[in-house]
C-alpha cells in the first residue's frame, strides 16, 4: 500500500463521517479531561506523564484480563452438553463413528494431542471432536494405570467390595507405601478413576466423562461471561462513560414519550455486581458480555485520540459554563486528529498483516513493538511532509507516533479479535437455542450493501432495548456454511420501528435487566397507544421486550394453522448471506 493511496482513502473516510466523529469525539474528550482534572485536582504531585502511564496501565490490566477469555470455546462446550440432552445430538453416535475410524487405522486414540482438537462451527463435527478428546484421555489414563506394579490384582480387590469398602481398602493400600501425603491422595483419586475403566463399559465412563465436562463447561463460560462484562463495564466506567451512557439511555425513551423510566448510574452500577450478574441465565449473560465488548470496542479509537488531543495543549480549547470548566477542539482540528490517528492506524493494519502472514493470526494477544520500525522506515518522509501541514507545532516523527498509540492499536487489535470469538459465541447462542426470549434476531439492511460487515439485531426478552451491532460478514458466512450448510440468515423484524424521523434511530446505549419501574413505564405506555400515535410502532415493540409483553401484531403474519384456521404468528424470514437478498421459498 503506497502512502498516497493510504491518505486518500483516510480522507474519503474522515469527510463522510466528520460530524459523527466530532460528536463522539468531543463527549469522549470531555469525559477523560474531567478524569484528569479529578486526579490532579486530589493530588497536585499528579503529572501528564503519571496519567498517562496510569491510562496505559488501566489498558493493559484490561486486555491481559479479556485475552484469556473462553467465551466462544465454553459455549460450544455448553451446548454440546443441552443437545446430547434433548437428544439434538447423539454422543451414542460420536462415540460408534470414532471407534469405527479406529478400527479402520483412521485415528490413533494414544496419540492424539488435545490441544490440538480445535472446534469448528458444525457442532456434529464438535461433538466428535470433545468424544475424541475424551476418548483419548481415557486411554492415555488407562495406559498409565496399567503400568503400576500389582495393578491387576488391586483391581481384582476393588471389585469384590462395596464403594464404601472400596474407598477404605485403597487408604490401606496407599498407605502401605513411601508417598507424601499428597502423592496418596493423588495416587487414590487415579486408582478410583481407573477402576470405572475396569468395571465399566468404556462408552458409559465416556459418556460420564462427557456430562461431567459439559456441566463444567456451562460453569466456566458463565464465569467467563461475568468476568467479561465486569471488566469491560469498569473501564468505561474508570472515564465516566458508563454514567454518560445510562444518561443517553434514559433519553433514548424520552423521544418517544416515555418519559417515567430513569435508570439510575448507581443502580446500573449494582446491576453490574458479580452477584447479580450470576442471577441472570448463560444466554442472557453471553448476550451482555457480547455488548459491552462492542461498546468498549467502539470506545478504543475515541480514546485514543482524545489523548492525542490533551497531549498537544494547543488543540484544546477551554472555556467556564455554568461553574464548570469545558473543554472542546475546533472541527478543523478534531479532522486533523481523526486524520492523523485514523493514517496511523491504517499503518498498523499494514503491520498486523506481517503478523498473520508470520502465523500470529489465530493469537489473542501479540506484541507488535517489534514490527514498528520496519512500518516506520517505509512511510516516515511522505508522513512527515503531509502532516507538517496540519500540524506545524509537532515533531511529527512516524515512528514517535507509532510509539505512541502502539497501546491503544494493540488493544484495538486485539479487541476486535475479542469481539469476533463473542460474537461467534453469540451466533451459537442465537442458532442453537429455543429459548422464546430471543424469537426475533437477525440481518438488518443497511443502504452500503458492499460492506465488509452486516448489522446484527436481537430482541432480547426481560431486556431494556433491542441491540443492534456490526459484525464480520465473512465470519457470518462462515458460521452458517457450516452450522446449517447453506448461507440462510435470519432477517431482524422490524428494525424501522425505530426509525423516528428528525429525531433519529432509537440505539441501545446500555444493555441491562428492565428494571421493575422501567417494565411498568413500557406497559403504560403501550395500553395507551392508538393508531395515530406517531411512535406506536417503537412503543409496542419495546413492550414485546417485556418478560410478559406481547409480540405486536406488525411484526406477526396471518398464517394457516392445521384444525385451527388462520391466525396471527411468528414466522421467520431469511435472506441468502451473499447476496443479501431476500429468500422467496420458506426456510425450515
Amino acid at each position: 500500500m503506497t502512502f498516497d493511496y493510504l491518505i486518500k482513502t483516510s480522507e474519503i473516510e474522515n469527510n463522510a463521517t466528520e460530524e459523527k466523529n466530532y460528536i463522539y469525539l468531543n463527549t469522549v474528550l470531555g469525559k477523560l479531561m474531567d478524569y484528569i482534572t479529578d486526579r490532579m485536582k486530589n493530588d497536585s504531585s499528579v503529572t501528564m506523564s503519571d496519567i498517562n502511564d496510569e491510562i496505559e496501565e488501566k489498558i493493559r490490566d484490561y486486555l491481559t484480563a479479556m485475552t484469556v477469555n473462553q467465551v466462544r470455546y465454553r459455549t460450544i462446550e455448553y451446548y454440546l452438553g443441552i443437545y446430547a440432552h434433548t437428544n439434538k445430538l447423539s454422543f451414542e453416535k460420536a462415540f460408534k463413528t470414532i471407534i469405527d475410524d479406529e478400527k479402520a487405522g483412521k485415528v490413533d486414540l494414544l496419540n492424539i494431542n488435545s490441544t490440538e482438537q480445535k472446534y469448528t462451527n458444525n457442532m456434529n463435527k464438535n461433538m466428535e471432536t470433545l468424544v475424541t478428546a475424551i476418548l483419548s484421555s481415557l486411554r492415555k489414563e488407562k495406559r498409565d494405570l496399567e503400568r503400576i506394579d500389582g495393578i491387576d490384582a488391586v483391581i481384582v480387590e476393588m471389585a469384590r467390595r462395596s464403594s464404601k469398602e472400596r474407598s477404605t481398602f485403597l487408604k490401606r493400600v496407599v498407605n502401605t507405601l513411601n508417598l507424601s501425603n499428597e502423592e496418596k491422595r493423588a495416587l487414590i483419586k487415579q486408582l478410583e478413576d481407573g477402576y470405572k475403566l475396569y468395571a465399566k463399559p468404556e462408552k458409559e465412563t465416556a459418556e460420564e466423562y462427557f456430562k461431567e465436562y459439559t456441566q463444567q463447561a456451562g460453569k466456566i463460560l458463565k464465569d467467563e461471561c461475568v468476568s467479561c462484562i465486569k471488566y469491560n463495564t469498569e473501564l468505561l466506567d474508570d472515564f465516566g462513560l458508563l454514567e454518560h451512557y445510562v444518561k443517553s439511555n434514559n433519553k433514548q425513551f424520552k423521544k418517544i414519550y416515555i418519559n417515567d423510566i430513569n435508570y439510575d448510574y448507581g443502580e446500573v452500577k449494582e446491576m453490574f455486581k458479580e452477584s447479580n450478574l450470576r442471577k441472570l441465565n448463560i444466554e442472557e449473560l453471553i448476550f451482555m458480555s457480547t455488548f459491552w465488548t462492542n461498546r468498549v470496542n467502539k470506545v478504543i479509537k475515541d480514546l485514543a485520540k482524545a489523548l492525542y488531543i490533551v497531549n498537544h495543549k494547543e488543540l484544546v480549547n477551554k472555556r467556564e459554563e455554568d461553574g464548570k470548566i469545558i473543554y472542546s477542539v475546533t472541527k478543523k482540528d478534531m479532522k486533523n486528529v481523526n486524520m492523523k490517528i485514523n493514517t496511523l492506524h491504517k499503518l498498523y493494519f499494514e503491520l498486523f498483516d506481517q503478523l498473520d502472514e508470520k502465523g500470529h493470526g489465530d493469537k489473542t494477544s501479540i506484541d507488535i513493538m517489534r514490527y514498528i520500525k520496519g512500518i516506520a522506515k517505509k512511510h516516515k518522509e511522505p508522513y512527515k511532509e503531509y502532516f507538517d501541514i496540519l500540524f506545524p507545532n509537532s515533531k511529527n516523527s512516524l515512528k514517535d507516533d507509532l510509539l505512541i498509540t502502539h497501546i491503544f492499536e494493540n488493544l484495538r487489535y486485539n479487541s476486535y479479535r475479542i469481539k469476533d470469538l463473542n460474537m461467534q459465541a453469540l451466533l451459537i447462542s442465537l442458532f442453537t437455542s429455543q429459548s422464546k426470549n430471543i424469537e426475533n434476531f437477525g440481518y438488518i439492511k443497511e443502504d452500503d450493501l458492499k460492506k465488509k460487515e452486516i448489522l446484527l439485531g436481537v430482541d432480547v426478552r426481560g431486556f431494556n432495548m433491542p441491540f443492534a451491532l456490526h459484525m464480520s460478514k465473512d465470519t457470518a458466512l462462515d458460521f452458517v456454511k457450516e452450522y446449517n450448510g447453506n448461507t440462510h440468515f435470519p432477517i431482524y423484524k422490524d428494525y424501522t420501528d425505530f426509525d423516528i424521523g428528525q429525531e433519529g434511530v432509537l440505539k441501545a446505549q446500555i444493555f441491562v435487566p428492565l428494571t421493575k419501574e422501567a417494565d411498568q413505564a413500557i406497559k403504560k405506555a403501550a395500553d395507551k397507544t392508538t393508531p395515530r400515535d406517531r411512535y406506536k410502532k417503537a412503543v409496542l415493540h419495546l413492550n414485546y421486550l417485556r418478560r410478559n409483553g406481547k409480540m405486536p401484531e406488525h411484526i406477526m403474519k396471518e398464517v394457516s394453522i392445521s384444525g385451527k384456521g388462520r391466525k396471527l404468528a411468528y414466522e421467520r424470514e431469511y435472506i441468502d448471506l451473499t447476496t443479501l437478498k431476500p429468500l422467496r421459498d420458506k426456510v425450515k
